[in-house]
């Protein structure tokens, strides 16, 4: 008994009484982060901006040359995605808000 307590382990009044496995463990939340769905937004944006602007500067800006069109097309679609992620992440944080008017006023004073 007496290595047990020398190593550090067995300190805790749980562990000594033996309700250490009863110990709630954290739940692993499964899917995306809010930061991971701010990125993929700010990503498919990027990718409309880049549709219009950089595509054709790297292709050609021939409209009878179907890659360029083809890569500003999927761009485009691409870039659709960010509209739904935004307004989801909208909402969200108007559901968790306490003060609705603050967050409002936060909204408007951040964009």
């Amino acid at each position: 008994m007496e290595g047990y307590t020398e190593n550090g382990a067995g300190t805790d009044v749980a562990d000594q009484i033996g309700f250490a496995g009863i110990r709630r463990k954290k739940k692993q939340r499964r899917g995306l982060s809010v930061f991971q769905l701010k990125v993929i937004g700010a990503v498919a944006l990027v990718l409309s901006a880049g549709s219009t602007t950089l595509v054709p500067l790297i292709f050609g800006s021939d409209t009878s040359n179907m890659t360029s069109l083809t890569a500003m097309v999927l761009c485009e679609v691409v870039s659709w995605f960010a509209a739904p992620i935004y307004a989801w992440l909208l909402v969200q944080g108007f559901q968790q808000t306490r003060n609705r008017v603050a967050y409002g006023v936060q909204l408007l004073c951040w964009h």
